[in-house]
Order: structure tokens, then C-alpha cells, then sequence
């Protein structure tokens, strides 16, 4: 026959809080260091002029080392999955 299972109700303690999200873009500035490596980098990249026909699929992967952290962006933006 059928045994009666037990319900198991979790709760949360009041006093634990919930873990804090982080920023969606906290990975491009951790330091104020870094804040204006970014910066300079992301004028060097406003500077640069780029063909209106160019693949830029293909202009990352020339220039990516010059602009790591727009580069790392880029590819989160680009590499959306086909359904």
C-alpha cells in the first residue's frame, strides 16, 4: 500500500541574508587602477576607424589583443546561439 511520505517545508532563517548579486559588467572594473586602463583603452578603440563592410567577426580577432577587455565583451555579444 502507500506509506505516507513526509513533506519537508524549507524555510530561511531571517537572520541569513541572501547572497548579493553582482553587477552584470562588475568583471570589466575591479580596481581604480584598472578603471582607467579601461578608459584609455576604450578611447584607443573609439579612435580606430573601421571599414563599413568589414566582418567583425574577423576585425576581433585582429585586434582583440589590443583591446582584451572590449574584446571580452564583443565576444559575449557576438556569440549568441542559434536556435
Amino acid at each position: 500500500m502507500m506509506e505516507e511520505v513526509p513533506l519537508r517545508v524549507h524555510t530561511r532563517d531571517d537572520s541569513q541574508q541572501p547572497p548579493t548579486k553582482r553587477p552584470r559588467f562588475s568583471f570589466l572594473i575591479t580596481s581604480p587602477t584598472e578603471a582607467t586602463t579601461h578608459e584609455d583603452e576604450l578611447d584607443a578603440y573609439m579612435r580606430v576607424n573601421c571599414e563599413p563592410d568589414c566582418n567583425p567577426l574577423v576585425w576581433w580577432c585582429e585586434y582583440r589583443q589590443r583591446f582584451p577587455t572590449i574584446a571580452h565583451v564583443a565576444q559575449k555579444l557576438l556569440s549568441v546561439p542559434s536556435t
